[in-house]
């Protein structure tokens, strides 16, 4: 997580099924999938984030975060894996 505003970085740990609050925003992570060891890594990571300028709720990639991008103008959030 990144807030824009103080440029402060966090890392968080949010286990499937949890809600995080980050400022105004919920976070819950609803499922989170890694690929197979024999595969290239990658991992994905359901998100329903709520209390920004509009709700949220799709699948997140950790190589290609671009394809489902949350906007707010405070915060920035990418996958960046997920634990089995």
């Amino acid at each position: 997580m990144i807030n824009k505003i103080s440029a402060a970085t966090r890392t968080l740990t949010i286990p499937v099924g949890q809600t995080v609050k980050i400022g105004t925003l919920s976070v819950t992570v609803q499922a989170c999938v890694v690929r197979p060891p024999d595969m290239p890594g990658d991992a994905a990571a359901f998100l329903s984030i709520t209390g920004g300028p509009t709700p949220f709720a799709r699948w997140n990639l950790r190589s290609e975060p671009a394809l489902a991008m949350f906007q707010d103008p405070i915060y920035s959030l990418r996958v960046r894996g997920c634990a089995a």
